[in-house]
């Protein structure tokens, strides 16, 4: 596997926030609770944002 620089995962990041925002337009707790296609792509796109955060695989801060 390639390794993927910070950018990138950045990228990723926002891509996946992008969509739970659009998902979740005009939904309440109820909607979530009654779809669980939503649930299920939500779930999906939080363990990409914490896979493309994890600390272990970003680059050491340069200050």
């Amino acid at each position: 596997m390639s390794a993927i620089d910070d950018k990138t995962r950045l990228q990723y990041i926002r891509a996946a926030a992008q969509k739970i925002s659009f998902f979740t337009q005009g939904k309440d707790r109820s909607s979530l609770a009654e779809d669980d296609m939503l649930q299920l792509a939500l779930v999906r796109l939080v363990e990409i944002t914490g896979a493309a955060r994890a600390p272990s695989r970003l680059s050491p801060c340069r200050h």
